[in-house]
């Protein structure tokens, strides 16, 4: 028989669900919230009449307001203190602009019928709360501080943070919905376990919520069923947010999550922690919305564009099987600027929940004609190709389009140290392989080399089979369209080889030196597929480099150059230098940038 206090939940979440029949919708129909993006980092959208239409005609009925991305790409705003000013406060540079804009662009989605969301971290992490400085990181996240900037517990930060969100809501009265972080986006939170004035020893379980109830109050008191606040509970661990989701409130109230507890990711999404998080909220009666990539242009690919309809439609269809999940939204955002295979898909899928993927992908592929089969075997490897590649590896196998093909030859490593929060040093450092700076194990690096060289692999067949859908095609748009996708493969194809290239190098070499430190002669069969990764090696970065000059040296002599080159390094930096580029920008970056994966 229940206890009192779970017939209370259970009575909660069953009248939630009678006033939000709407809101948890059914699988066999579309999420009753599609929120789109316009626009994206690296691609500035035009807000117009068109454009906002074009959107609602691929299934969107919601838009953010903002790109709201931690390098502010296009002067966007990313924060409270972009668009208002606490009256009495000196206004900072660009900020009337920017409401200007804001305020454009709320006219015109309401115009068009569309819900609106503005997108912002809070506490803003860079501002004195003691004098109202606002230097750029100025100081070392999670310092050892007595009063911490971002410390929710301190008067100073929680009310000046109200303070902003009344001023908002005041200017901005036609908006719906806010969207919160309370890390990154340029928020951060006090660690209970450093020393601080307001919240030692306090878990961030505890006293998270009450913030989170402050600003959901200032939004949506006076406003019932008209505004909601969601929340994102990036970088908190999964014990921390099981935790706090009881303590959140009921009404007008809901949680966006990435597709699982380590990242939105194309092509895995919906783990445990996704399905238990929607679970609870559902019982709860608190919406959810999942967020991942809908379009070819990802932040795991960035800048490059490759299309994978079937892995948008397994992650719609994942998303959309999960009770209590009531609407998507793109992550990353929508170019409009050029076909997209992707946002084909996910239009077809709209319009028919239940309709079988081989339709499906016959109906948005028909259009070309004779070479349909041609793209259709063209489009399964790709797609087959983002599935294998290791992207749960390390946060840094993202923005692989940024890597460099021409590695590093220090011995490989798998980049994988981040800032401290939650998440990443529990919940997330069990789901990504790597969390930390130490050299990884030979297996963890073969496991890497393997899945990167499948990649690869399949991103040759798919070249291969583009030079037959080249010549399938007749209309030349469609020539130039899957063209533009090719450059883009080569890209990511080039990058995976160069990575399986770097690893199985760094492997062999280490074994060759095994030899030499025993007083053994080098093993022949070693030493020769050391020289045929190179000759490899010299073909993926097509002559050029640094590899010209590896490859010489090795035929001169390979004894010594095992003994130089390719030896693993433990670490390149301490842990407190190892911090991302957008926490500790003054660092210098790993030799080959961040998103290199295997080069320290």
């Amino acid at each position: 028989m229940p206890t009192i206090q779970t017939r209370n939940i259970l009575t909660t979440a069953a009248l939630a669900l009678t006033l939000m029949p709407s809101v948890f919708a059914q699988a066999t129909d579309p999420p009753s919230l599609r929120i789109a993006i316009l626009g994206n980092p690296i691609h500035q959208e035009s807000w117009t009449d068109d454009s906002l239409e074009r959107l609602k005609a691929i299934g969107f009925n919601a838009i953010q307001l903002n790109i709201a991305w931690g390098a502010r790409p296009f002067d966007e705003a990313l924060n409270l203190n972009d668009v208002v000013t606490v009256p009495g406060e000196i206004e900072l540079p660009r900020v009337a602009a920017r409401r200007t804009e804001l305020g454009k662009r709320v006219a015109l989605a309401k115009k068009h019928g569309l819900r609106t969301l503005f997108h912002f971290g809070s506490p803003f992490m860079d501002r004195n709360p003691y004098t109202g400085d606002i230097p750029r990181l100025p100081q070392d996240i999670d310092d050892v501080t007595f009063d911490s900037w971002y410390d929710t517990r301190n008067p100073k930060v929680r009310d000046h943070e109200l303070a902003l969100l009344r001023e908002f809501r005041r200017q901005f009265p036609a908006i719906d919905d806010i969207l919160v972080y309370t890390y990154d986006q340029d928020a951060w939170q006090t660690p209970e376990y450093q020393y601080n004035r307001f919240s030692y020893g306090v878990p961030l379980s505890d006293r998270l919520p009450e913030y989170l109830a402050a600003l959901h109050q200032v939004w949506t008191a006076g406003r019932p069923n008209t505004a909601r606040m969601w929340w994102e509970p990036w970088e908190l661990s999964a014990g921390q947010i099981y935790a706090i989701l009881p303590k959140l409130p009921r009404t007008d109230f809901g949680l966006m999550i990435h597709a699982n507890i380590a990242e939105a990711q194309l092509a895995l999404p919906v783990d445990v922690w996704f399905r238990n998080t929607a679970r609870i909220c559902r019982e709860l009666g608190i919406p959810v919305v999942a967020e991942s990539f809908f379009a070819s242009a990802t932040e795991e690919i960035e800048p490059l564009s490759i299309p994978a309809p079937r892995l948008v439609d397994e992650e719609y269809l994942a998303f959309s099987r999960v009770p209590g999940v009531v609407g998507i939204k793109e992550y990353y955002g929508i170019d409009l600027s050029a076909p997209d295979l992707d946002l084909d898909v996910l239009q077809a899928r709209i319009k028919d929940p239940a309709r079988p993927w081989e339709e499906l992908v016959a109906d948005i592929t028909k259009r070309y004609g004779a070479a349909q089969p041609e793209v259709r075997a063209y489009l399964e490897l790709l797609s087959d190709a983002l599935q294998i590649y290791p992207w749960d590896a390390s946060w840094h196998a993202r923005e692989v389009g940024r890597a460099s093909i021409d590695h590093g030859w220090r011995g490989a490593t798998i980049q994988g140290w981040m800032p401290s929060t939650p998440s990443w040093e529990s919940t997330r450092h069990a789901r990504f392989m790597k969390t930390d700076d130490a050299q990884p194990h030979f297996w963890m690096l073969e496991d890497v080399e393997l899945r990167s060289k499948s990649a690869a692999d399949l991103l040759d067949q798919a070249s291969d089979a583009s030079v037959r859908l080249f010549k399938a095609l007749d209309d030349p748009r469609d020539k130039k369209q899957f063209q533009l996708i090719q450059q883009d493969v080569n890209v990511l194809r080039r990058v995976a080889r160069s990575y399986a290239l770097h690893i199985r190098e760094t492997n062999v070499a280490q074994m060759l030196r095994q030899d030499l430190s025993a007083g053994r002669p080098m093993t022949a069969a070693l030493q020769k597929e050391l020289a045929q990764l190179l000759n490899s090696d010299l073909a993926n970065q097509q002559g050029q480099g640094r590899i010209v000059e590896m490859r010489r040296l090795y035929i001169e002599d390979p004894g010594a150059f095992v003994r130089r080159y390719l030896i693993p390094v433990s670490s390149m930096s301490t842990p407190q230098e190892s911090v991302s580029r957008e926490l500790r920008p003054n660092v210098a970056p790993p030799e080959k940038g961040w998103f290199s994966l295997t080069t320290r």
